[in-house]
Parts: structure tokens; C-alpha cells; sequence
């Protein structure tokens, strides 16, 4: 269930719009709002908290029948907008009432309710103390285009473009939805929508200054089409997301599970010989790709029980791989008397062999390279 974190902005009309057309003459109080835009005919409760608000709201509760301009500032990071921070283009708006928040008991965050009439633009800002003022023109605008089936069938293809955007959302509360069947008005389901929707200031701007209701629905079509592809895309990224973190989370389920039936049976952590190896391996000048197959053939230990006869196979191997000589050399001794001397002393007979041994030592010294094959001697142990 999606928390109502905000207060949503509602309508009151249903069936015909009625004429929200004002006449306005001489300085207005002008309502700046934050990460908020108005639309003509919706009924909107807004937190106001700065000092300038809370005086202006002050006014229309004694003044209640006073006509403001509500317009929107540029930047949300400014507490005290001035001329220059705030959109030219807004609304007239009429007071409905305003009351304190729960809880608040110093009166500095309270609700106001003002019902969004026709449009305006600001002309001249004459202060900003104790609250805004300058002077205003209205913004007619076209009325809705009467038996126009593309309108028409615009403004139901909108409704469900929202309702598919309202629930690949997390921020916008489920009774928005709800509002927006029970509005009869397709105008003012088009504003509801402009106005209730977390679009960027500047796009609801761009729709706002759109003086034909049909263009704004159009341009509100954009918006959705694009916010709800952005949807799409933050989806993917977060089922991908999700698919890796599952993927590792399988992975480092099965390793503990492997672990612990492995202190069960009194493997302990890992294969009793795995220690020795890597000892050694640490040692060797292999390149990158033979110690990933040692490392990968050394894992395989893991998986295996130290009783069973794949497991000696497997340390052989491991063990064959660490004693050999990689990359390294030693520089060879051709001297034939010392060969000689050390073939004697250390093997007794085999007189063909160790003449065999000593012509091969000869050749190589004469001729300094020796591609021949290497000397191959086979046979039992001492038996050559």
C-alpha cells in the first residue's frame, strides 16, 4: 500500500466547467509556491511555512474575499524569492480557508486551500515586503472544443496513460487515481492531472502557458509518455540489479552450506593438503593463465572427501604442478670428466647408459645446439 506522504490536490467540479474568468484591477497580493504550479479550476491545499506566506494568508483571513495570483519560483533552494525567482505566468485564485497543521503549536507551519480560477501574467512586482504585490493581466483561454472526437478520445487514451503511470509509481498515492474516475470534466481531468502529477516545475510551466486546452492535453501527452519510459527504464536497471544480487546471494547460500556440512563431518574449512600447495604456489613464476587452472584445479579439492581415491589423484597432480621448474633455468654443465666422475660414483654398471649420457653431453658441447631429440631412458628403476 503506497503512503500518503502529500497532500493531494483536488477538484470540485464536475459536469460543465463553470466561467473562471476574473476581472482584476490595480496591485493583487501575489502567493509564490515551491515545487508547485496551479491550474485553473482545482481546489488545492498547500503547507506554507515562510514568513511572507503566512502574513499573506493572515490578509485573506481577514480579507477573504480578496483575488490573489499564485505563481511558481524558479528555483525550490531559495527561502525568499524575489522578482527574478518566480515564473511570470500563473492564476487568479480565491481564499477558501486555512487552518493549522497537528501538532503545530507555534503557528509557523499551517494549510491553506485556494481554489485556482483563470490564468494571468505578472506584469510588474511593486514589493516584496510584507508579501508580494504587482500588477496582473488575465490570459483568456480557448474553451473546450465541442463534439471534437479527437479531444475526446485524447482525453480517455490520457486517462489511461496516467492510471499506467500512477501505478508504476511509489510517490503518488492510490486515491489519485480514484479522483481522477470520479472527474466528469474533461478539462478539468486534464489540469487535475497537470497539477497532481510529480512532473518537473518547468514542464508544468510549458503546459500551464498552453492557452488552448487541447494543446496542454497534447503536451501532457508527451510528458506522460516520456516520465512512463523512464519508468520502464528505472525498472530494468533494478530488475537487473536484483537478478546479480540474487545470483550472489545464491552463491554465498550454497558456500555456507557447503562449510557447514563440512565442520560436520570434521573436514574442517578446507582440504588438509590445501594449505601445503598454496604455500608453494605462492613461490612459482607461472603466468596468469596456469595459475587460474591451479587455482581452479585446487578448489576441486574442496568438493572432494580426503578418503576417497579421486582426492590423492587430484593432490598428485596439484603436487606435480608446484615442484615443476616453471620459467625458471639453470646454466648447463658441459664439462665430460665431471660427468663422467658423478656417473661412476653414483651408478654402478649400466656402462652403455652412461656412454650413451657422455656421447650426448659431447655433441652438444661441440656443436653448441642440439636439436636432437631429448634422451629417453626407460625400463624398471636400475634396470636401464
Amino acid at each position: 500500500m503506497k503512503q500518503n506522504s502529500s497532500i493531494q490536490m483536488i477538484t470540485d467540479y464536475e459536469g460543465d466547467m463553470p466561467n473562471l474568468d476574473v476581472q482584476v484591477d490595480g496591485e493583487i497580493p501575489i502567493f509564490v509556491t515551491r515545487n508547485l504550479v496551479m491550474f485553473p479550476g482545482i481546489l488545492s491545499p498547500i503547507l506554507v511555512g515562510r514568513k511572507p506566506t503566512l502574513a499573506l494568508v493572515e490578509h485573506l483571513e481577514e480579507n477573504p474575499n480578496t483575488i490573489i495570483a499564485i505563481v511558481s519560483q524558479k528555483d525550490s533552494n531559495i527561502n525568499d524569492p524575489q522578482v527574478d525567482d518566480v515564473y511570470m505566468t500563473g492564476i487568479y485564485a480565491r481564499f477558501v480557508r486555512a487552518f493549522d497543521m497537528p501538532g503545530n503549536y507555534e503557528g509557523n507551519n499551517r494549510t491553506v486551500i485556494l481554489q485556482g480560477l483563470g490564468k494571468c501574467k505578472i506584469k510588474d512586482i511593486t514589493t516584496t515586503e510584507p508579501y508580494m504585490k504587482g500588477y496582473t493581466v488575465a490570459i483568456p483561454e480557448e474553451a473546450e472544443p465541442k463534439r471534437d472526437k479527437e479531444f475526446s478520445t485524447a482525453v480517455e487514451d490520457m486517462k489511461m496513460v496516467t492510471k499506467e503511470y500512477i501505478h508504476g509509481s511509489d510517490d503518488i498515492p492510490d486515491d489519485t487515481q480514484f479522483a481522477l474516475d470520479n472527474i466528469n470534466n474533461p478539462v478539468v481531468a486534464v489540469n487535475y492531472v497537470c497539477s497532481t502529477m510529480p512532473f518537473p516545475v518547468t514542464d508544468k510551466i510549458q503546459m500551464l502557458e498552453e492557452n488552448s486546452i487541447k494543446d496542454r492535453l497534447f503536451a501532457l501527452m508527451k510528458v506522460l509518455n516520456r516520465e512512463i519510459q523512464f519508468q520502464h527504464l528505472r525498472q530494468d536497471i533494478r530488475s537487473k540489479t536484483r537478478e546479480d544480487l540474487d545470483e550472489q546471494q545464491r552463491e554465498y547460500f550454497l558456500h555456507q552450506q557447503i562449510k557447514n556440512i563440512k565442520e560436520e563431518l570434521g573436514d574442517g574449512d578446507s582440504a588438509p593438503d590445501k594449505k601445503e600447495l598454496l604455500e608453494k604456489a605462492k613461490n612459482k613464476k607461472w603466468s596468469e593463465d596456469i595459475a587460474k587452472i591451479f587455482q581452479k584445479e585446487l578448489d576441486k579439492l574442496d568438493t572432494l572427501n580426503p578418503q576417497s581415491p579421486d582426492y590423492s589423484v587430484q593432490v598428485n597432480y596439484l603436487q606435480t604442478m608446484v615442484n615443476l621448474p616453471w620459467n625458471e633455468y639453470t646454466k648447463d654443465d658441459l664439462d665430460l670428466k665431471r660427468a663422467k666422475r658423478i656417473l661412476d660414483k653414483d651408478h654402478y654398471g649400466m656402462e652403455k647408459v652412461k656412454e650413451r649420457i657422455l656421447e650426448y653431453i659431447a655433441v652438444l658441447q661441440l656443436r653448441g645446439n642440439l636439436k636432437s631429440p631429448i634422451l629417453c631412458l626407460y625400463g624398471p628403476p636400475g634396470c636401464w
